[in-house]
């Protein structure tokens, strides 16, 4: 497995030993966050980040690494804001990883599609018990670690070569309905009066 892979794996972990512990203790959203952004650095460091068709080597580097923090910050929190619904985030999950799965075997990716093709296996089982009436849920560390895997993938996956705006709009529309849901759930929740500044939100 090249180096990439290794920190994707070392991250994801991090990230659901994290949404574990708040399932059992309760964390902060603050140190959820914490956590989450080292596991986006950690992300980085191993060759994981968005690429941006920018000139200045400088702009280019600090751009890029800022564009992946919230890149993977956003989905993985996006990815948790839709786990409300019995069966919903599971299937969420399914779909957008048969996509990958599909990319990536018709690219021949296949050392991603070691990590794809075990999403998809795992959550249809567990799907299976988590539709309506739900007998199992996910939880935190469940949805935040396939929020990450999904956020990742999507910055990792070669979607197309030497075409960067492909790059960067395909993984947008993948995720579109993750995107979506939490634009309209934090407009709704500010219009409510729900979230009145930065921290409540």
């Amino acid at each position: 497995f090249p180096k990439e892979i290794i920190g994707i794996l070392i991250s994801s972990t991090i990230v659901f030993i994290s949404g574990f512990i708040d399932d059992i203790k309760g964390l902060t959203a603050s140190k959820r966050l914490l956590f989450q952004i080292i596991a986006s650095i950690i992300c980085i460091f191993f060759g994981v980040k968005v690429t941006l068709p920018i000139s200045n080597i400088f702009l280019k580097d600090i751009a890029s690494y800022l564009v992946t923090v919230l890149w993977i910050v956003g989905i993985t929190n996006a990815f948790n804001f839709i786990d409300g619904i019995d069966g919903l985030a599971a299937s969420v999950a399914v779909v957008i990883n048969l996509i990958f799965l599909f990319i990536v075997i018709n690219t021949n990716q296949y050392h991603v599609m070691f990590i794809t093709s075990s999403i998809c296996g795992s959550v249809f089982g567990f799907l299976i018990y988590n539709l309506h009436p739900a007998k199992i849920f996910m939880g935190d560390g469940g949805s935040n670690f396939l929020g990450f895997i999904i956020a990742v993938l999507g910055v990792y996956l070669g979607w197309a070569y030497n075409e960067p705006l492909v790059s960067l709009t395909a993984p947008v529309i993948v995720c579109g309905i993750l995107i979506f849901d939490m634009i309209y759930i934090t407009v709704s929740r500010v219009k409510n009066g729900v979230v009145k500044n930065l921290k409540e939100w």
